[in-house]
């Protein structure tokens, strides 16, 4: 009875094990060819510049989806830098002025094809007058913007730098809420702010082998199960505080105005020469709801301060939730990729456009005053 019972677990384990080998080639497969699961580019941490930005030795070009269907497909392209962009960057002399526009995950552009993101639609409008680079990985906070700042400035050195902002980039700048690897945050201990150190990003060879396979891309990405995953229009303030709700942590509140304070302050001092513009976006479902203006929680409150501190600083500042909520008003199209969070191509072109309004009327202001 034991031979026969050990012969008949040999024999479903020959059965068994080849089928579920095949099972997963087919579904693989499956996940690259029908419902091709999503394939961002590969994230480098370049050590000289200390910059997190996109492997330019792997894959230049490819494709991100969206869904357990990935029903919404983006085309990507990495440059010659590890910048997603359709064009390369020159990092000698250039016949144009160039405009860098600095942000996180939302100027990056994976969420549209690189050809309807706001650096290329503002250099089409543009026709030729300007360069613009977009210089943003997914992640940053305010913090990691002056750090990219200073990166365009020893790179590119820009003529005009446009910082891309939304409620989540500002207490994520303070490094006991979040210290991403590879980005930098600030240490506040009350009275005195440090710039930290850098933690390298260095995937293993197991998360490289990994990041091979299509069904964990499918897992991670378009079932959205990765376990450091976090909300994209909720911060670290909300979920401790409930500040939607009115109960808000003033100290922390304190501390995000003093980092922000030092943020601006430092991009002021660096870069005297130059034309700043803050661009503040802020989650799109009052627009839709029609309940604008903001209410009075962390999101109305992190606008607010950035629009007093870039006044207070001699900057430009564009509430960008003015144009959206004009535009959706005219014809009822929202400006959301299918993710709920990021701009899709019309979301992008309307933020292109309201910027080189404003980049407009600035130059106008300066050439009268010249006269």
């Amino acid at each position: 009875m034991g031979r026969i019972l050990v012969k008949g677990l040999k024999n479903l384990l020959l059965i068994s094990i080849p089928a579920g080998i095949a099972s997963l080639l087919l579904v693989e497969l499956a996940l690259r060819f029908v419902i091709p699961a999503s394939n961002p580019p590969d994230s480098y941490f370049d050590t000289d510049d200390n910059v997190l930005r996109f492997d330019v030795s792997g894959p230049n070009q490819g494709y991100t989806t969206v869904g357990a269907l990935a029903q919404h497909r983006t085309r990507w392209q990495i440059n010659n830098t590890g910048w997603n962009s359709a064009v390369d960057y020159a990092m000698g002399p250039r016949d144009n002025p160039l405009i860098a526009i600095i942000g996180d995950s939302m100027i990056q552009g994976l969420n549209v094809d690189v050809e309807e993101s706001i650096a290329h639609r503002l250099r089409q409008d543009l026709d030729g007058r300007y360069d613009v680079y977009s210089i943003a990985k997914g992640g940053g906070a305010l913090s990691q913007f002056l750090h990219l700042s200073r990166y365009a400035g020893r790179n590119f050195e820009p003529n005009v730098l446009v910082f891309s902002v939304e409620n989540r980039n500002f207490d994520q700048s303070l490094c006991d809420v979040s210290h991403p690897v590879g980005m930098m945050c600030l240490h506040d201990d009350g009275t005195d702010i440090r710039e930290s150190a850098f933690l390298p990003y260095e995937p293993s060879p197991v998360r490289r082998w990994a990041r091979k396979s299509a069904i964990i891309r499918y897992i991670v990405f378009n079932l959205d199960l990765s376990p450091t995953a976090r909300p994209d229009d909720r911060t670290a303030l909300d979920q401790q505080t409930g500040a939607a709700g009115g109960g808000h942590d003033l100290l922390l509140m304190e501390r995000v105005e003093r980092s922000t304070d030092y943020i601006l302050g430092k991009i002021a001092q660096e870069n005297p020469d130059k034309m700043v513009v803050f661009m503040a976006d802020q989650p799109r479902r009052r627009i839709y709801q029609d309940k604008l203006p903001p209410d009075d929680g962390f999101e109305s409150w992190t606008q607010s301060l950035l629009e007093r501190k870039a006044q207070e600083y001699g900057f430009a500042y564009l509430d960008l939730t003015r144009a959206f909520a004009r535009s959706y008003q005219e014809d009822g199209i929202k400006l959301e990729s299918p993710d709920g969070f990021h701009w899709n191509g019309h979301g992008h072109s309307v933020a292109a456009q309201a910027l080189l309004e404003t980049l407009t009327g600035i130059e106008s202001v300066r050439r009268s005053r010249e006269y």
